[in-house]
């Protein structure tokens, strides 16, 4: 018991002389995270049309002169596993209708999918977001305003991206 304590402690006195070295560590690889989603969603925007944009950094210029910051308004990590649990609880029960009783281990490994692909979707919504502010910013953006129009997005593209998941679990799960 006396040794389980002391390693305990070693382990965190350990944990917290690191602390500094992932908390920097963290934020680097975060910020590089944040610059490949705004070249990513940048270049989709682009192909899905939008022209004039200019993209520095994280920051991402519509033709209009307005500036969007992908950094603060677009990387969300808690949505983004958010919408994962939400489509891997939507393909279990589409399993459990059809039938099948998915294993503990079978739920983690949708889980984990559904956050990749996730994270997939979230490009896809910022590029889409980005074509649809730089194309349709008077008609759309002006008139509801960036925070809602931005939500409006991304509640239709999850939106979208979930009812995909319960399509595909309902057409490849026999009956």
């Amino acid at each position: 018991m006396r040794l389980t304590a002391i390693v305990l402690i070693a382990l965190a006195v350990m944990f917290l002389c690191m602390l500094p070295i992932l908390g920097v560590n963290y934020f680097v690889w975060l910020d590089s995270l944040r610059e490949t989603f705004a070249c990513a969603s940048f270049s989709l925007a682009e192909t899905l049309g939008a022209s004039g944009m200019t993209l520095n950094g994280t920051v991402i210029t519509l033709s209009n002169g307005e500036k969007v910051n992908i950094a603060h308004s677009c990387i969300d990590f808690t949505t983004i596993a958010l919408v994962a649990v939400a489509a891997t609880l939507v393909i279990t029960l589409v399993l459990a209708l059809k039938g099948y009783a998915p294993t503990k281990l079978g739920i983690l490994i949708m889980l984990l999918l559904t956050f990749i692909v996730g994270t997939a979707v979230n490009i896809v919504r910022i590029g889409v977001t980005l074509y649809l502010a730089d194309c349709y910013y008077t008609s759309l953006v002006q008139s509801a305003g960036w925070q809602t129009f931005h939500d409006s997005v991304a509640f239709f593209i999850y939106t979208l991206y979930i009812a995909f998941c319960a399509f595909l679990a309902y057409a490849y799960a026999r009956p």
